[in-house]
């Protein structure tokens, strides 16, 4: 499926209600009121939590969901990876798909450069946020390892804001 026209949130979420039945289903599977998914389609924005839920259940990258950047889907491999993940109960080598921690991840960034007054647009910093939840779920295997993994990127974050450090630069550091 091309990305096609993505430039506003509206836009890509028509994109992946497409690939799916209808937005009735995307909520369902988003575990969210289809009421939500019209007031999206409207213009409206959704919060971290509702973010994340839609990129997991339609199978699309939350970077490029949040702001259109990036490909929509990060490929076939990840694709049946995911698929894989979803259909396998979970184990102590594969932690079940945490749309939670995903949400908390981009709050507490958020959280983060707002009481560090950082001047970058919202968007700016959900893609930092996305970045470093991808960088936690690839690397860390189990619940508390994300947990410290999370303090130490908040903590690196924090670290660069009071440095100086630019916004592109926080951005493309590796937690």
């Amino acid at each position: 499926m091309s990305a096609g026209n993505s430039e506003t949130f509206a836009d890509r979420l028509r994109l992946v209600i497409d690939a799916e039945e209808s937005a009735l289903a995307l909520a369902r599977k988003a575990e969210i009121g289809e009421s939500l998914i019209r007031r999206y389609l409207s213009g409206s924005e959704p919060g971290l939590d509702k973010l994340v839920r839609i990129a997991a259940a339609a199978r699309v990258r939350l970077e490029w969901l949040a702001t259109g950047e990036g490909p929509m889907r990060a490929g076939k491999m990840a694709e049946t990876l995911a698929s894989a993940v979803e259909s396998t109960p979970p184990t102590a080598t594969s932690p079940p798909l945490d749309h939670h921690f995903g949400g908390k991840v981009c709050a507490a960034v958020l959280a983060l450069y707002r009481a560090e007054n950082a001047r970058l647009s919202n968007d700016q910093i959900m893609a930092i946020a996305l970045e470093k939840y991808e960088e936690i779920v690839t690397t860390a295997e189990t619940p508390e390892e994300r947990q410290v993994m999370l303090k130490l990127v908040l903590s690196q974050l924090t670290k660069d804001l009071r440095s100086g450090v630019s916004a592109t630069a926080q951005g493309n550091r590796s937690a």
